[in-house]
């Protein structure tokens, strides 16, 4: 089991990804936006992130860089359905995978599984640490 965070302003996407996750086996947390996301992370440890890149508030771009600032070795899946350009930035910025979406459960599954395996993240996964 991993401690998964999904952050996309699309409460569908985000029901979706959780749904199958959760199917997975792993427990996930959700951020409607980009600052929601980072306070979440600041507040706990996870395993891998899942951020769309276009949000409002605070986009995924600059999360994932806020996010990776903090721990560079954060397994990030980088997320689109707008423009495939953002998803290239995100590659280069550190994201272990990027998906255009449409994305289905079983996609979102597998790209969780290949992140995880994507080498190990210090100090992610610590059960111990308190989650809200």
């Amino acid at each position: 089991m991993a401690y998964i965070l999904i952050m996309d302003d699309d409460q569908v996407a985000r029901t979706l990804f959780g749904a199958a996750l959760q199917e997975s086996g792993h427990e996930t947390a959700f951020a409607k936006d980009g600052e929601e996301g980072v306070k979440l992370f600041q507040k706990g440890r996870f395993d891998c992130a899942v951020v769309d890149l276009a949000m409002p508030v605070k986009n995924g771009l600059v999360a994932m860089q806020e996010i990776l600032a903090e721990l560079p070795s954060a397994r990030i899946i980088a997320i689109s359905g707008v423009d495939e350009r953002q998803l290239e930035l995100a590659a280069e910025y550190g994201a272990v995978k990027t998906m255009m979406k449409p994305i289905t459960p079983k996609q979102m599954q597998d790209a969780v599984e290949e992140a995880l395996k994507a080498g190990t993240s210090p100090g992610w996964g610590d059960s111990t640490q308190l989650r809200d």
